[in-house]
């Protein structure tokens, strides 16, 4: 069997369908000589190229060679604009979840514009001439204390569908901290049964060594008893940004999308 022939299919089209191969070019990998084909991009099929790279991205490439071909190629660089990427075509690329909503946090800050800066003590060296660990021993630099006083908006944001058919949800509420180690924590309130608007009225209160670098969580869930909990709604936001005070916070979707109507009602104070 001939190299080619242990490709995927879109990318074994790459090299044999593309009006062939310019040249071929012997390279070593892992110990073995291996011909490789060079290929003329600016006279490949568009869409077959766009196929193939989305092999590699999806993991359904595990050839070596291949992975060195299209690397050497530079196809997302030197012909983004032959293939007209952006960043919407790897939207079909990426998950959703916890991590992504955490980097929907970070890039709220600074209005949103896209560009956060490093806080000073990252960039500069302290005065024995260290630098920051986010693993050592940090003293605590304030307290936050968040209250969530209740929620509402799921009986007009969320299909009924989504809930037990039988009764009304039994929302709960989890508020954590996520930034460096010893300053991550999770804490959820009571859950409050048979309700579209939840009353829970609990506090709670965080120590933060590094309060530039954590991020707040929080997710609302419906609790099931003989099944996963089902989820109703969360966001994440950067502490340091946050405005002291009553505030009405609005929850988004798995995919980081505004969820209509659906609101908490939250308390920030620093102490």
């Amino acid at each position: 069997m001939s190299i080619t022939e242990s490709y995927p299919p879109a990318s074994r089209r790459l090299i044999k369908d593309g009006e062939g191969p310019a040249t071929v070019e012997p390279v070593i990998i892992q110990d073995k000589d291996i011909e490789i084909p060079v290929i003329d991009l600016e006279r490949l099929d568009k869409e077959i190229l766009k196929e193939a790279c989305k092999e590699l991205l999806l993991g359904a490439v595990g050839c070596t060679e291949l992975k060195w071909l299209l690397s050497t190629c530079r196809l997302f660089n030197i012909h983004r604009n032959l293939l007209h990427i952006d960043a919407s075509w790897f939207s079909d690329l990426q998950g959703y979840g916890r991590a992504l909503w955490m980097m929907h946090a970070m890039f709220k800050a600074n209005g949103g514009c896209g560009y956060v800066k490093k806080p000073d003590f990252m960039m500069n060296r302290g005065p024995d001439v260290e630098v920051f660990d986010p693993k050592g021993k940090l003293p605590v630099k304030t307290t936050l204390k968040v209250k969530v006083y209740m929620g509402k908006g799921w009986d007009s944001g969320f299909q009924q569908t989504c809930f037990s058919t039988w009764s009304s949800p039994n929302f709960y509420t989890r508020v954590g901290i996520t930034g460096v180690r010893c300053d991550e924590l999770m804490k959820k309130t009571k859950k409050e049964e048979n309700t579209w608007e939840p009353l829970w009225d609990e506090e709670f209160e965080f120590q933060l060594t590094v309060h530039e670098l954590a991020l707040l969580r929080v997710e609302v869930h419906d609790y099931n008893m003989r099944e996963k909990d089902d989820f109703c709604g969360q966001t994440c936001l950067p502490v340091a940004e946050l405005r002291q005070g009553v505030r009405s916070v609005a929850l988004y979707d798995r995919k980081g999308q505004r969820l209509v109507a659906v609101t908490l009602l939250m308390r920030f104070q620093f102490v």
